[in-house]
């Protein structure tokens, strides 16, 4: 899938999640109806899409000016991508070969995003059909959790659904629930059990089709994703920042963090250089 990237030339770029200023050179063609002045960069609060997006995300960058650019990122690309460098041990910037258009990643996003996908991998199955059900685990002993009767026949009749959300009932007890509930302290596993069972039993009665992940166990997968990443900051060597690259062009969506951000903005094409 790719994802159109539009560049207006105005005087900022309003992108990514992090907020950054700095001066640039003005940069004059011969052509005397052309001046393109780039003053700063801003990276701003960016606001997640409501649905997110399989292969990559939609973002705007204006700039003072006429000029209106349009770039088509696919994730394919990826594999031509030539790593440049670390930038304020913040920033990645790379080549895409295909476009020559220089590109400025957030790497906490970058690694964000590769350790979401592997997690998703870790706890969640998807068979031939496309079907997913997120893994089981035992109920730990010291961990009781139990639903009415009328809640229990429900569940019991649609097995399949509450299965699919990686819980089993015993009685009116749970026996199993999501593997990756145990990554977490157990008063957040009561909390997160019991948005789990209200969202099942809501998919059932509603009638709906249950999810490809869960919201509970997706949100503490990007939680878990987020907080073992690479962070502002953290120097890399050469060949550390261009793994990520490598593991980058493996994921699904590898032009948006674990939260739906765009983790990438297109800077300038270096064909005018």
């Amino acid at each position: 899938m790719s994802e159109l990237f539009t560049v207006v030339r105005t005087s900022r770029i309003s992108l990514c999640r992090s907020y950054v200023s700095r001066k640039s050179l003005s940069h004059e063609e011969t052509n005397e109806n052309k001046r393109r002045k780039l003053d700063r960069f801003e990276f701003t609060n960016f606001q997640p899409p409501s649905q997110p997006l399989s292969a990559g995300v939609q973002m705007r960058c204006e700039e003072d000016l006429t000029e209106r650019v349009e770039l088509k990122l696919d994730k394919s690309w990826l594999k031509d991508n030539v790593y440049i460098g670390q930038v304020d041990n913040k920033y990645l910037v790379t080549v895409c070969s295909r476009t020559t258009m220089l590109l400025i990643w957030d790497q906490h996003a970058v690694h964000e995003r590769i350790r979401l996908e592997a997690l998703i991998k870790q706890y969640v199955t998807t068979d031939n059909s496309g079907k997913t059900t997120v893994r089981r685990a035992q109920c730990p002993e010291n961990l009781i959790y139990t639903v009415s009767s009328k809640q229990a026949q429900l569940m019991i009749r649609n097995k399949e659904i509450i299965e699919s959300f990686g819980i089993n009932i015993s009685g009116l007890k749970l026996s199993a629930i999501p593997s990756c509930f145990l990554l977490v302290e157990q008063e957040r596993q009561m909390r997160m059990i019991k948005e789990l069972v209200e969202d099942v039993l809501t998919t059932i009665k509603e009638g709906d089709v249950a999810p490809n992940i869960p919201k509970t166990v997706h949100n503490l997968l990007c939680s878990q994703a987020c907080r073992g990443a690479i962070m502002f900051g953290e120097e890399l060597s050469h060949d550390t920042g261009a793994k990520l690259f490598k593991d980058l062009s493996l994921c699904q969506a590898p032009f948006q963090c674990a939260h739906g951000r765009p983790s990438v903005v297109p800077a300038i094409d270096i064909q005018h250089f």
